[in-house]
């Protein structure tokens, strides 16, 4: 009787177990690349496995969520150029005006932007690897 319950005990205790694992890795920053609502957002989430540089020239390895990269704190005209190679995973580059919406912006261009207040400019992955380089200029 005691082994029977004993062994009913162990059995409970390894599933708690388990799912006490499970929740500890399961990690919603990747859902956020495809809930352009989840991206207007005013903060970041995100992480990276690794993450070298800053963003005038970053390589990274695992990034998923979203970062600010730029954000306008004053109507301003900027200039802004991606360079990116992606090895692994989704990756963008997103442009967020003040009404919230949210546009995709081609990497490997140049952009010559108006911004309103309150506009800003995201990187979005999703398990994402790869080189970036980001350069921006306000312009008078």
């Amino acid at each position: 009787m005691i082994s029977t319950i004993f062994k009913k005990w162990n059995i409970i205790l390894s599933i708690l177990f388990l799912f006490s694992l499970t929740g500890c890795t399961i990690s919603d920053k990747g859902e956020i690349f495809y809930d352009d609502e989840m991206i207007a957002r005013r903060g970041d989430s995100f992480t990276y496995i690794s993450r070298v540089g800053d963003m005038n020239h970053m390589e990274f390895k695992g990034f998923s969520g979203t970062e600010t990269i730029y954000s306008a704190s004053d109507n301003v005209n900027i200039n802004i150029t991606f360079e990116c190679s992606i090895t692994r995973g989704e990756f963008k580059v997103v442009l967020i005006d003040e009404s919230d919406n949210v546009s995709i912006l081609e990497v490997e261009q140049s952009y010559d932007l108006s911004l309103s207040l309150n506009s800003r400019i995201k990187i979005v992955g999703d398990a994402a690897y790869g080189l970036l380089e980001v350069n921006i200029h306000e312009n008078a």
